[in-house]
């Protein structure tokens, strides 16, 4: 079985899964003994370990392997996978372009972190390509990606804040507070501080607006910044609920 790895430093973010780990990941998702032909891992993200894992007798499938709890990140960066399964049923508007979600496994019986695997769908990065993009052709994307985008802001919720494990809020302007004031500076372990540039009034005070917003919406972060022309980046970050 031929295993690729990404070369980094000891000490970066993102640390390589140990192969015979990556065999019981497999066997606890596909079966004991799961015959497996080859595992790559991928470069390109910054958060998550990803390796692209060619099956014996099914189609290759993509392990995303998460940071440990043990990583300092930032807060809104904890348990970030967790949230993203957990906002599945509000991205239905674009199901048809995701990678579907075969297994996940929050045990940390194999090892301290979170994975799970999902279908692979091959296609190109947005920036390895864009040299060889007419104007037309990025002007079309770009069109694509509002329409994705537009689809996503449909979808409505009951509240403001996080989709999963987060403090819901009436108002966009509480949410902000909690998280520009309270957390927004602070990675895991490490005691919130006040923003310096915040005089410590309710934020509603001078930006008045924010209070109003009345329709809890799916909220894309820059983290869902358009990646691959075949597909869309599968780690939306959605904020709002």
């Amino acid at each position: 079985m031929q295993y690729t790895i990404v070369h980094r430093d000891p000490q970066a973010f993102q640390q390589a899964v140990a192969l015979e780990q990556i065999k019981a990941m497999c066997e606890r998702a596909f079966g004991q003994g799961t015959p497996i032909n080859a595992v790559r891992a991928l470069d390109g993200g910054q958060f998550n370990n990803t390796y692209l894992i060619e099956l014996a007798e099914r189609d290759p499938v993509i392990l995303r392997v998460a940071p440990p709890p043990a990583r300092a990140v930032f807060w809104h960066e904890r348990f970030l996978m967790r949230r993203e399964l957990a906002m599945q049923k509000f991205l239905a508007p674009i199901a048809p372009l995701l990678p579907t979600i075969l297994m996940s496994d929050f045990t940390h019986q194999i090892l301290e972190r979170d994975y799970l695997f999902q279908r692979w769908m091959p296609g190109s990065l947005w920036w390895d390509v864009q040299g060889d993009l007419t104007p037309v052709e990025h002007d079309d994307l770009w069109r694509q990606f509002g329409r994705l985008v537009q689809a996503i802001s449909s979808v409505q919720g009951e509240a403001f804040g996080l989709v999963q494990a987060g403090a819901q809020f009436p108002t966009w302007s509480l949410a902000l507070l909690e998280w520009r004031i309270g957390r927004s500076s602070c990675c895991h372990g490490v005691p919130p501080r006040r923003n310096r540039r915040s005089s410590g009034r309710p934020m509603g005070n001078r930006e008045p607006g924010l209070g109003r917003a009345s329709e809890r919406r799916l909220t894309v972060t820059s983290t869902a910044y358009p990646r691959s022309i075949n597909q869309p980046y599968a780690a939306w970050t959605a904020t709002a609920s």
